[in-house]
């Protein structure tokens, strides 16, 4: 009771009264429309939130209610890991008087840690996810209370709360393969002693991936080889009965053809293990016939890899042949497994009825995606992907939208240091985040910053010593359920950092790095055919290091002056290399930049490692108490009432710490923005965004608060997609695309190398004229520009075309020579330049600027770049104001005795100390 006192308080307190930025707003609209949010579409998120907003129908604003959805999650996920660190407590045999204030230091510190918090006062998934997650926890525990028998209904729940939990986010389904092979060591499918053995044949085998040239992804015999090697020692492991019950594994893995079985590589393989797994079963693994199952396993996973092409990747290309193929292959194994279950085992008729019910509960909790074409057919105002056909809704629960590559081949590419990765790397380090969870990293911008920051590196990484140092102290009381804690940190923070491999800026992305080196290759063989000495192909990320000078090659460090060099010398031999086919009339490619900076912040990824670590800090304390009264007896007496204060303050630590930047009460800067967006357009415009933050707020504002429905918002981020421009044809106000009638398409991206005068219609029988492309600079025109394009030519000026401040110079085709500056967006109109007096109507009366003075609001990275925006247009009209009084000064100068013009500059006056007290108001969010 007192942990939801204090969770609940702390979260009403500071919960979003409104939208908030980024993913908020496009939640919250397709949740009140029941529209297609954005890959992989959260369906089960969707219902229930609808649900949620519909049953809290006496609170005024959605935005509110589905915000409040994340407090009940986030504050029923403390609760959940109340009762995990209570239980685990009394596993690890911690004094009985001191559990209940272990769970309540645990749950209560979660609350308040830097992501958990901020994402649960907020209408996204993570809370509700992590609810999820540690439900499923939760009921694995109860499973090993009740006996931990191997056929149990809580085993039955754990399967459906883990794949219904993918209609929200990825997060339950991470921990589910740690979770059965859990079950399985429990339940003596696998001897305990071999656990560890297992794992550190998987961890070198990941290092061996990891380090081996990443080429022999494209070889499929080399693959094989390694398959054939992990089956032998697959073999000798149940022959030696290390692993029992293959029913069981079996069971497992076909389970997972569920959620992969349009992925026919993996299918392959389950069906492939599946078959040796069968064999063993029917048979003695002595016996030949054992053995003759297992070729012909083999024969027909051959026969699908040759029937599905291997294109350099661990994905393969889906067609509907292929899917039926792995369908088909699947009822096979499926009722081949039933018919050895139910002849071959005393208990079969048990163990068949436990995993036919389990699957069709995996399935039950997975049709929460039926959702997603059910309603894409009834054409919803935000249909993302428009996921009507298999293939689209194939496409779109898989991301396609966000690349083709495979992440399991990506990860063996590293897209940035391993410093950025795994320290301070922007918008991406795991220590960054990890280390701020509770107390935030000092501002590195102020003064003196630099020994706050030395203090707080040493409180957090001397704290995680500590938690790892006790654990592994303590280990000896209970090690399946410490190692296992401890392994599911690991495998949330290391694990994850390693998987999503995001991007820092500093790396080419993969597929442009092998068509460079392919391209280099030709121009090589062909100089090398020659006779000449052709310098090696250089590395193109150290030649891209050694231009950005990112390293000094007189630091005094060893292993840095050593990268240094090496970085000089790639970079030399690119040189000559360019100069050698320059030279023999060749011209080689230019090397590709890196692949971009994460655009955001990606804390919320490692969420799931930051529970675990508040699970083993709070258990790690209380050891600490508890070794501390054994050392000196007459602090026993102390122990309860010190453990008890410890629970009741802790949370103090990053509640106090995190306040001003977690409190959401007064951020009102992404529903202002939106309207300020919306109030700056003119009648039934055509609004061009750029980003997230300046569309999904816009999103909510016109489809749950009914706020200028004449406006059309069009996102050229989405704009290069084939499905998003066809839905503005038939929605109201409609917008004209000639290329899409008659159900048409928009030509694929090409390049034009010839100049291509376009000409926008303008009234009275004139015209806004632009070129495009040219013979020295061939332009690349993309889909988003043949958008741009139609909309211009075939609906301006009877739509007026608006453009938001932050589109790119390149996504406007050189349009902005025509930009009239109204407000939060440029007009494009025959006459340039700064309307002034749309900028007073819309800035001073029309704009919304609610709490953007305090100090709980605009502390975001992306909250600044909106209010720098509001800076920019204020400056802007400043000038134009500055510059008017000039001139009516240097009238009154020739007409001394016109009062007509004295009393312009008084107005003129009035507005420019209008536009100061703003000014004013803005700068109290500057730091």
């Amino acid at each position: 009771m007192l942990l939801v006192i204090i969770a609940i308080t702390g979260y009403l307190f500071t919960v979003a009264r409104t939208v908030s930025l980024w993913d908020c707003g496009e939640f919250i609209a397709t949740i009140h429309t029941q529209g297609i949010a954005h890959p992989p579409g959260t369906p089960f998120y969707m219902l229930i939130g609808r649900a949620w907003e519909i049953l809290l129908f006496f609170l005024t604003h959605s935005a509110f209610r589905i915000n409040l959805l994340s407090v009940f999650c986030s504050v029923t996920a403390c609760l959940l890991l109340f009762e995990i660190t209570v239980d685990i407590s009394n596993k690890i045999q911690l004094p009985s008087r001191s559990q209940l204030s272990c769970g309540l230091l645990s749950g209560s510190t979660l609350a308040f840690t830097d992501t958990f918090w901020f994402n649960g006062v907020e209408a996204e998934v993570y809370a509700f996810s992590i609810m999820e997650m540690l439900l499923g926890f939760w009921v694995l525990i109860k499973w090993y209370n009740h006996g931990h028998q191997p056929y149990s209904r809580w085993i039955l729940l754990l399967i459906y709360i883990s794949f219904l939990g993918i209609g929200v986010h990825m997060y339950s389904m991470l921990l589910v393969p740690f979770l059965f092979f859990f079950i399985g060591l429990k339940t003596n499918r696998v001897l305990p002693g071999k656990f560890f053995s297992l794992l550190g044949g998987i961890i070198v085998t990941g290092f061996i991936l990891c380090f081996i040239n990443p080429g022999f992804i494209e070889n499929t015999w080399f693959l094989f080889i390694i398959l054939g090697l992990c089956l032998v020692f697959l073999v000798k492991a149940i022959s030696a009965g290390e692993i029992k019950d293959i029913s069981y594994w079996t069971f497992c893995l076909l389970l997972c053809t569920v959620i992969v079985l349009t992925k026919p590589f993996l299918t392959a393989m389950i069906l492939l293990f599946a078959c040796l797994c069968l064999a063993l079963i029917v048979f003695d693994y002595r016996a030949p016939a054992s053995w003759i199952v297992c070729v012909v396993g083999i024969l027909i996973t051959t026969g699908l890899f040759y029937l599905v092409p291997l294109k350099g990747e661990f994905a393969f290309s889906l067609q509907k042949t292929d899917m039926w193929t792995a369908l088909i292959l699947g009822i096979i194994t499926l009722m081949y497994t039933v018919f050895a279950l139910w002849k071959q085992q005393p208990q079969s008729a048990e163990r068949l009825h436990f995993y036919l019910f389990a699957i069709l509960l995996a399935l039950t909790g997975y049709s929460t995606f039926l959702y997603i074409p059910i309603r894409s057919h009834q054409n919803p105002v935000i249909d993302e992907n428009d996921p009507e056909t298999w293939e689209r809704l194939q496409a779109f629960i898989e991301r396609k939208q966000y690349g083709n590559e495979s992440m399991l081949v990506r990860m063996f590419h590293r897209r940035g240091l391993w410093s950025s990765q795994f320290g301070y790397g922007l918008n991406m380090g795991y220590w960054r985040y990890h280390s701020s969870q509770l107390v935030p990293m000092p501002n590195t911008e102020k003064k003196g910053s630099q020994l706050a920051l030395n203090i707080h590196v040493i409180f957090s990484f001397g704290l995680l010593l500590l938690v790892i140092g006790v654990w592994l102290e303590h280990y000896k009381r209970n090690p399946a359920w410490m190692g296992f804690i401890l392994f599911l940190f690991i495998v949330c923070s290391v694990g994850l950092v390693l998987y999503m491999n995001f991007a820092d800026g500093k790396r080419i992305e993969v597929n442009q790095l092998k068509h460079w080196k392919k391209s280099v290759e030709s121009v090589r063989e062909k100089l090398s055919s020659t006779g000449i000495d052709v310098p090696a192909i250089p590395d193109p990320n150290a030649v891209n290091d050694f231009k950005s000078g990112r390293l000094d090659d007189k630091t005094i460090n060893p292993f840095l002056n050593y990268l240094a060099n090496r970085q000089k010398t790639q970079h030399d031999n690119w040189v000559n290399l360019n100069k050698i086919a320059q030279d023999k009339g060749h011209r080689l490619p230019e090397i590709p930049a890196p692949v971009h900076r994460e655009v955001r912040v990606r804390d919320y990824f490692f969420t799931p490692a930051f529970v675990f670590y508040v699970l083993m800090l709070s258990i790690t304390l209380f050891l600490l108490l508890e070794a501390l009264s054994r050392k000196h007896p007459r602090l026993e007496k102390l122990a309860v009432p010190a453990g008890l204060c410890l629970a009741l303050s802790f949370w103090l630590l990053p509640f106090l710490t995190h306040f001003k930047s977690h409190n959401r009460a007064y951020d009102f800067i992404a529903a202002d923005f939106a309207w300020n967006l919306l109030q700056s357009c003119p009648q039934n415009s055509i609004l061009f965004t750029n980003g997230d933050n300046d569309t999904f707020p816009l999103w909510y504002l016109q489809q749950v608060e009914s706020v200028r429905q004449d406006v059309t918002v069009i996102n050229f981020s989405l704009a290069n997609t084939d499905w998003y421009a066809r839905q503005f044809t038939y929605q109201q106000p409609s917008v004209r695309f000639p290329s899409l009638a008659n159900g048409g398409t928009f030509p694929q991206p090409q390049y034009i190398r010839f100049s291509k005068t376009q000409r926008i219609p303008l009234p009275g029988d004139t015209s806004i004229a632009f070129s495009l492309g040219g013979p020295g600079t061939p332009m690349f025109i993309r889909t988003q520009d043949r958008v741009l394009i139609e909309a211009a030519m075939y609906n301006f000026p009877m739509r007026p075309l608006c453009f938001t401040l932050s589109t790119p110079r390149r996504a406007s085709l050189g349009l902005e020579q025509y930009f009239q500056t109204v407000g939060l967006v440029n007009v494009l109109a025959a006459q340039p330049g700064t309307n002034l007096a749309a900028m007073d109507r819309n800035i001073l009366n029309s704009f919304r600027y609610r709490y953007i003075d305090s100090e709980y609001s605009g502390a975001s990275a992306a909250a600044k770049r909106i209010i720098g925006s509001y800076r920019r247009i204020i400056r802007i009209a400043q000038k134009a104001h500055v510059q008017r009084i000039q001139h009516l000064q240097q009238q009154q100068k020739d007409e001394p005795d016109n009062s007509q013009i004295l009393k312009f500059i008084q107005e003129e006056n009035i507005l420019l100390q209008k536009y100061r007290e703003l000014e004013i108001k803005l700068s109290k969010n500057k730091d």
